[in-house]
């Protein structure tokens, strides 16, 4: 039989957030390195940054 959860707190929720969010980013680094060999570190955090800046799914 499963085990019940508490739910979460606030804070828990923000902390799982949080740390989804900065997966995300770190995936879509590497995707990018691999995808883009050619491109530096400053190339890669910028373009993931304007990924998420300008996602439309970030900005409803």
């Amino acid at each position: 039989m499963p085990q019940e959860r508490k739910p979460l707190s606030t804070a828990q929720k923000l902390a799982t957030a949080s740390s989804l969010y900065w997966s995300a980013r770190t995936l879509k680094e590497n995707a990018l390195r691999k995808l883009h060999p050619d491109w530096d570190e400053d190339r890669i955090k910028k373009e993931v940054r304007a990924i998420f800046m300008f996602s439309p799914s970030l900005n409803r």
